[in-house]
């Protein structure tokens, strides 16, 4: 018998579970690489002020060739020879693909204020008789700082 009567009948103490160390740690790291993916920004800020290429007047005598220059009046002129529109895609077969071939591909040289709408179908046309195309740009000349 014990000090106190009979013996005590309170339940034994529960063991408190632990938490699981990883849960809450992989929760933390996950708002963390959320955070950082919506503040950061992958693209550096001088890659996004890069002037889009110009035209301008330049010496085609350093450009490469068979070169097809489309003037600012909408006359075209392949390596020199003023050409019409009409004659533009046999031309440039010759020139590409023909005997008197100097290149696989023609290079074209277009103002930069032409409209989209005319250039797309003269791609188009040259795109039809299976002649490669490569568009030339030339740096415009900057004014001394």
């Amino acid at each position: 018998m014990s000090l106190f009567g009979e013996a005590s009948t309170l339940p034994a103490p529960r063991r408190r579970e632990r938490l699981e160390f990883a849960l809450p740690t992989i929760n933390v790291i996950f708002l963390l690489m959320l955070y950082f993916l919506m503040a950061g920004t992958i693209v550096q800020q001088d890659e996004m002020s890069v002037a889009p290429p110009e035209t301008a007047q330049a010496p085609t005598d350093r450009l490469p060739r068979p070169l097809l220059l489309i003037a600012n009046s909408g006359e075209f002129f392949l390596d020199g020879r003023a050409l019409t529109r009409d004659a533009l895609v046999e031309a440039a077969v010759a020139v590409t693909s023909g005997a008197e071939a100097s290149s696989d591909q023609l290079n074209i040289l277009a103002p930069a204020e032409m409209p989209a709408a005319p250039f797309l179908e003269l791609l188009a046309a040259f795109s039809a008789a299976g002649v490669p195309v490569r568009l030339v740009t030339v740096e415009a000349e900057r004014a001394a700082q």
